[in-house]
């Protein structure tokens, strides 16, 4: 029953965190700060709420580290899908955080208790799959966003004028189009293959920080609760440690939100 309701919860949190930022996608986030800040308010919000239906009687600054953590990981997110797109980032950061979250869940170390799996040959099998995914992953290409646009014409018809709407194919193959027939200048498309490639190895490099954050950001939870004699009064339970938690990622993400606005 417990094992039936722990896949449940998990099944529960794949949707939530598969689908976070596919509003994100659709519409224009810029860079990204004022993005991720706005997602911070909404997270804070909901952790209050989870804070007053427990009477709001545990806090624990200890726990806000991992909602530091969360945030610097989020900050990165909205350029990595920018760069790799939603489907390809978040494949490598997800994987990334997989690793380095199963490390010290097996291993144990920096006050936190192994955890190994019961079935050790198969957890390593997955993590061998995981990763190899991750490195097969990197090798496909982000296709840009597109768009298509209408625009009005009229045509003569048996001495009649109508108004008929044309609509072009996707924007970026457009401009594509024009910029092949209007350049002459080989150079041009070897300077915008070596940004592509830069491009990607930027955004790669950000999946992979991405994925470290989010992979220890429940670390310092756990480590409160293996660890009885240094917090006495800490909870088991995890929901008591959420509200700590998400003021962690509110402050951070506030703090690199300001940061931003004044040195841009």
């Amino acid at each position: 029953m417990i094992d039936l309701m722990g896949l449940s919860q998990l099944f529960i949190a794949v949707i939530c965190f598969g689908t976070t930022l596919v509003p994100v996608k659709k519409y224009s986030a810029g860079d990204g700060f004022f993005a991720q800040w706005i997602m911070s308010i909404a997270i804070m919000l909901f952790g209050f709420i989870v804070f007053a239906f427990q009477d709001f009687e545990y806090f624990n600054p200890h726990a806000m580290l991992g909602g530091v953590f969360w945030s610097l990981g989020n900050m990165m997110a909205i350029p990595i899908i920018k760069r790799l797109g939603l489907a390809l980032g978040l494949f490598i950061w997800n994987a990334t955080s997989c690793i380095f979250s199963w490390i010290p869940g097996t291993f144990g170390g920096f006050g936190i208790e192994a955890r190994p799996a019961s079935i050790m040959w198969l957890s390593v099998l997955g993590l061998v799959l995981i990763f190899t995914g991750g490195i097969m992953f990197t090798f496909v290409k982000n296709k840009p966003p597109s768009e298509k646009i209408t625009y009005e014409v009229y045509k003569e018809s048996e001495g009649h004028y109508k108004r008929i709407n044309i609509q072009t194919k996707e924007l970026t193959n457009f401009i594509e189009n024009v910029e092949e027939q209007s350049s002459l200048d080989t150079n041009d498309e070897s300077d915008t293959e070596a940004k592509s490639k830069s491009t990607k190895l930027i955004g790669l490099a950000l999946a992979l920080a991405c994925g470290f954050f989010w992979g220890i950001n429940l670390l310092p939870i756990i480590r409160i609760q293996d660890n009885h004699k240094e917090f006495p009064h800490a909870p088991k339970e995890g929901l008591p440690y959420v509200f700590s938690h998400f003021c962690g990622a509110f402050i951070t993400s506030s703090i690199g939100f300001l940061v931003y606005a004044i040195i841009k």
